[in-house]
């Protein structure tokens, strides 16, 4: 893919620093490379889609299959093939479609008793703002890379069938210029029709603007110009004789606005702080909840065993510990600061993905530490059952008899903190300093309290498979932007180590977890080479971080590996030691 030849650069080699200005009609919004690991996109149903993101969810629009008409199965993965130059790690949406049959036809009667031919079709919707942010811009231009596989069924257009991209508001409304409905649309892979060739195996920008498939500026959405919540891409392919299989290729989805695009300033400074710890920052850009209470949060996904026996009786679960050691807290003057594991349980044997499955789930164990005014650290676990989208048992609020179990107190928020289950239903919290909380909870107790009547509860109701999180939460509007480092999670069952991770890698080991805090960026593992820290100013959209040891050579400079981060209103990232590097910003976005 051809590169602007717009390059804004920030070079930082031996503390040189500076910043750029350029007014320009369109400047980026919203940018998804199509990361993997942590950060990487979930294919999954309309159910269990995410209608906030992030996670950013893909899902098949109108249906809860993944099986159209014509096409006997689709998927979509994540894959390493992308058309970004300069971001490590990122990838694309790589759609699959098997044994497509173009032949395939389903007639419908409407209510005039007319009939309507529908032709073998695939569409998915992807989600990029939660109901209300995307209110706040006017969509000027939306960009991405598309790409067909060389191995795919071509149609007798010598492209792949009709392809569209359309820009769905907060309602989910199609967008129309009048009654004209309004969407990007092309050959797919030959938008010229050329006879002798396609792009198969070619990456093709797409530019959609008020030319070829948004809106006009008369057009208004709640009042608003082009408000935009989700892209839909949908693939036709009646009619143009395709019988087959076909693989595309999505990547750099950017969504722009009118405004000036300032470029960073950035600086270079010696890092003397902890190395080998995960590093949790609260942040104010949840998009879920107010910032105070944003969850910033990773979940465990190689172990869904509960403490509880699923298939035994009474007492014969595991005696299990869960445990996480607090390396860095706030101040004292930050008080309430908390961190916490979420054991949680859809009740259903599905496990949950969400990043606040405290309020969501029906089902929750909850362990928190906060710090206290005086210095100390106390820890208290809550449960809740059949309580969903609501957190009343937890604290015996509105007629919910109390979900409170007990509480520890150390010297310290720092060290190690657990909780240990034996037998199903006996408890033990244990502080940093050796202090211990003795508990319990029932197995299955009907006549437990609830609003308008009882319910039953225990810890029967955790006998499925369960989501474990850890995480932390500003609590406070004064504790937001605060942070915390952990050095160690660990689960111990019947004295075997079923999980644990001590963080001392360069980046978080996504094979044990998902990154499911309400703000991702707010999530780094500080690897064990960090020697500088690299800072710059905001907004930064559209910019990658780069390195040379030549200056000489302008084809000399690649992505770094380091994972960038924002704190105190900055985003940083850390460098490792050596004889001579730069370091620049370079803003890499194709309009």
């Amino acid at each position: 893919m051809k590169k602007n030849t717009l390059i804004l650069q920030i070079l930082t080699g031996l503390m040189l620093a500076f910043s750029v200005c350029v007014t320009r009609a369109d400047i980026p919004y919203f940018i998804y490379t199509f990361p993997g690991g942590a950060n990487q996109f979930i294919f999954t149903n309309q159910a269990s889609g995410n209608y906030n993101p992030p996670p950013y969810t893909i899902r098949p629009d109108w249906t809860n299959n993944t099986t159209f008409l014509g096409v006997d199965w689709t998927n979509i993965v994540w894959s390493t093939n992308n058309a970004t130059l300069y971001t490590p790690g990122s990838g694309s949406a790589e759609i699959i479609f098997s044994n497509i049959n173009s032949d395939a036809v389903i007639l419908t009667t409407n209510a005039d008793s007319s009939v309507t031919t529908n032709g073998a079709t695939a569409t998915f919707t992807m989600d990029l703002f939660n109901a209300d942010a995307g209110s706040n811009i006017q969509v000027t231009a939306v960009g991405f890379d598309i790409m067909v596989d060389p191995g795919s069924a071509s149609d007798t257009n010598n492209g792949f069938g009709f392809f569209q991209a359309i820009l769905r508001d907060a309602a989910y409304t199609f967008p129309t210029n009048s009654s004209t409905f309004s969407n990007f649309n092309e050959e797919l892979g030959n938008p010229t029709y050329n006879p002798s060739n396609n792009l198969a195996g070619t990456w093709e920008h797409i530019l959609i603007t008020s030319t070829n498939g948004l809106p006009d500026a008369t057009h208004l959405t709640d009042g608003q110009t082009n408000r935009v919540r989700a892209i839909t891409w949908s693939w036709y392919w009646g009619g143009h004789d395709i019988h087959g299989n076909q693989t595309c290729y999505i990547d750099n989805l950017v969504i722009y606005t009118n405004g000036t695009l300032i470029g960073p300033t950035m600086s270079i400074s010696k890092y003397s702080g902890l190395k080998g710890v995960l590093q949790l920052i609260t942040t104010p850009n949840s998009s879920v909840n107010q910032a105070n209470v944003e969850r910033q949060d990773l979940r465990a996904i190689t172990i869904t065993n509960s403490w509880v026996n699923s298939t035994g009786s009474q007492g014969t679960g595991p005696t299990t510990s869960y445990a996480l050691t607090i390396t860095n807290y706030p101040s004292a003057a930050y008080s309430n600061f908390q961190s916490y594991i979420f054991i949680a349980s859809s009740g259903t044997g599905i496990v949950p993905t969400e990043p606040a499955p405290d309020w969501v789930e029906p089902n929750v164990m909850y362990f928190s530490v906060v710090n206290n005014a005086d210095g100390s650290g106390t820890a208290q676990l809550l449960w809740k059952v059949s309580d969903p989208n609501d957190n009343n048992m937890f604290y015996g609020a509105n007629g919910y008899s109390t979900g409170f179990l007990g509480n520890v107190t150390s010297p310290s928020p720092l060290g190690t903190w657990s909780m240990t289950f034996d037998h199903d239903t006996n408890i033990t919290l244990t502080a940093p300093n050796g202090t211990t909380a003795v508990t319990n909870m029932p197995y299955n107790a009907p006549g437990w309290p609830k609003p308008g009547g009882f319910l039953t509860a225990g810890a029967i109701k955790f006998a499925t498979p369960v989501a474990i999180y850890t995480g932390c939460e500003a609590a406070t509007s004064n504790n937001i932007g605060q942070l915390a480092d952990y050095s160690l999670f660990q689960i111990v069952s019947n004295g075997t180590t079923v999980f644990s991770d001590n963080f001392s890698g360069n980046s978080l080991d996504t094979t044990k977890w998902q990154i499911t805090a309400e703000d991702p960026s707010g999530i780094t593992q500080i690897p064990g080479y960090a020697a500088y820290l690299l800072s710059w100013t905001l907004p930064d959209v559209g910019y990658v971080l780069t390195t040379s040891t030549n200056l000489g050579d302008a084809n000399s400079w690649v992505g770094t590996t380091s994972q960038p981060f924002p704190y105190a209103g900055l985003r940083e990232a850390y460098a490792p030691s050596t004889n001579m590097a730069f370091y620049r910003l370079q803003y890499i976005l194709t309009h």
